[in-house]
């Protein structure tokens, strides 16, 4: 559990450092854009959470270090977003995560309202906070976790 700690205060202390600009889908476009689907289909808005961003951070900057792209950690089969929502005591009722990846994550959110797990997680009525993190690979790929919660 220690050695769990100390990774997820790495990964958060790296997110912050390495986080930069912020991500062009995670500014106001990008909740507008998630907030007016949700709007169209006569769900609450969600709220920009500062701490869901740190740990969406942590969860694409892990990807991109440890090389996967997965909702599963490799080697543990654990929820990553769980592990680090817990290790950093936030408190929640419920959560989910939806991930991509790809040249330009801009891109993503039509892929994620076209794929009906992806659609179920941003339609969540139970959701009320989301983050935003992104980082980029080596291979110029950009890494994308949003986490929603309530």
């Amino acid at each position: 559990m220690l050695k769990l700690f100390a990774l997820v205060l790495g990964l958060l202390a790296a997110a912050l450092v390495l986080s930069g600009s912020p991500p062009a889908l995670g500014g106001s476009a990008g909740s507008d854009q998630v907030n007016a689907t949700r709007q169209a289909m006569g769900l609450a808005r969600v709220q920009r959470d500062p701490a869901l961003d740190v740990i969406a951070a942590a969860r694409a900057r892990d990807m991109v270090q440890q090389g996967y792209f997965a909702h599963l950690e490799p080697g543990t089969g654990n929820l990553a977003f769980v592990q680090l929502l817990r290790a950093a005591g936030y408190r929640y009722q419920w959560a989910g995560e939806i991930l991509c990846r790809g040249s330009q994550v801009e891109r993503c959110y039509d892929g994620w309202l076209n794929s009906p797990s992806h659609r179920q997680i941003l339609l969540e009525p139970a959701a009320q906070r989301y983050g935003l993190g992104t980082a980029r690979g080596l291979d110029g790929r950009e890494y994308a976790a949003v986490v929603f919660a309530r």
